[in-house]
């Protein structure tokens, strides 16, 4: 990944965070591995990050490239989180990525501005009184299989917040310089124009 532009953005990160960042989407959550987790009592600050959960209301017929996880194990794997730890916002951690009780901490995050992010994601935290941060291509806005303008206001007025997740959900190294660039800062200034609020997060594609 190109460093040059991302060092001017709004502290924005790519999460590649030393002993933060566990990566649970399309690996972790079979059953067998989500018991074996259980068991674990994690230290320090962690990021979970996701890509969907199963939704019936979303008939949309995502690739195999997706991860989608069940309901039912995603509701197992919060109540195994809450009492191993004290979820939190993002930005707490990327703000002051260790805790001055030492209780553990962590945040969800959601990637690809997925439509079963809003049909069964949003309404399962809301749930769970839990908040998340959802990175979305900004390009990919409104076409199937995606969130529209107006899901995505609504999950940030639900108290939920929008990173980027770039434009068009390119592999970042293998783009110029300038295409780079335009990726990172066309979708920031999107989300901000959406949101009304400052886009100050980024996950890159493939990362």
């Amino acid at each position: 990944m190109h460093k040059a532009p991302v060092t001017k953005l709004n502290r924005m990160t790519n999460r590649a965070l030393p002993q933060m960042l566990v990566n649970v989407a399309g690996r972790l959550m079979d059953s067998a591995t989500f018991f074996a987790m259980a068991a674990v009592r994690p230290s320090k600050s962690m990021i979970f990050m996701f890509h969907g959960i199963e939704s019936a209301k979303d008939s949309y017929q995502y690739d195999n490239s997706t991860p989608l996880h069940s309901r039912s194990v995603f509701e197992c794997f919060v109540a195994w989180l809450r009492q191993a730890a004290r979820i939190v916002p993002l930005e707490d951690i990327l703000c002051e990525p260790q805790s001055d009780d030492g209780v553990a901490r962590a945040a969800l995050t959601f990637d690809d501005g997925l439509l079963n992010h809003y049909t069964a994601v949003y309404p399962l935290l809301r749930e769970l009184d839990a908040r998340a941060t959802f990175f979305v291509p900004s390009g990919l806005i409104g076409t199937p299989g995606q969130m529209t303008r107006a899901m995505i206001r609504e999950l940030s007025a639900g108290g939920m917040s929008i990173g980027s997740h770039t434009v068009t959900h390119p592999a970042l190294p293998a783009l110029s310089l300038r295409e780079a660039h335009a990726e990172l800062y066309e979708s920031k200034a999107a989300l901000e124009d959406l949101t009304g609020k400052p886009c100050a997060d980024l996950a890159y594609p493939y990362g």
